[in-house]
């Protein structure tokens, strides 16, 4: 019994095995893999061991080394205030207008 899941639907979710297909898409093929959504689907499995890959052609990664984190991203992380342990939009709006 096998079924596909997106990224949104595993979210939270914690399985005892994963396949994750992470082949290069044909062109046209919508939405384009995100850094985010890879890390969702591969954080899902409770062992990395059960984590399998397919689809995959070593010689053929350059879709994968592309991926970087999301501007969203590096503003939230830069928002937050470590000592304070809270989320100042001042620091994150600093950081923004960068």
């Amino acid at each position: 019994l096998a079924f596909a899941v997106t990224d949104y639907k595993v979210q939270g979710k914690t399985l005892d095995y994963f396949i994750v297909s992470l082949g290069k898409r044909g062109a046209g093929v919508y939405p384009k893999l995100k850094l985010v959504d890879l890390h969702v689907l591969v954080s899902r499995v409770r062992l990395g061991a059960r984590l399998f890959v397919i689809g995959l052609n070593p010689d053929d990664v350059d879709h994968l080394r592309q991926l970087r984190p999301s501007e969203v991203l590096g503003i939230w992380e830069h928002g937050y205030n470590q000592i304070t342990e809270m989320w100042e939009p001042e620091l994150a709006a600093a950081y923004a207008a960068e």
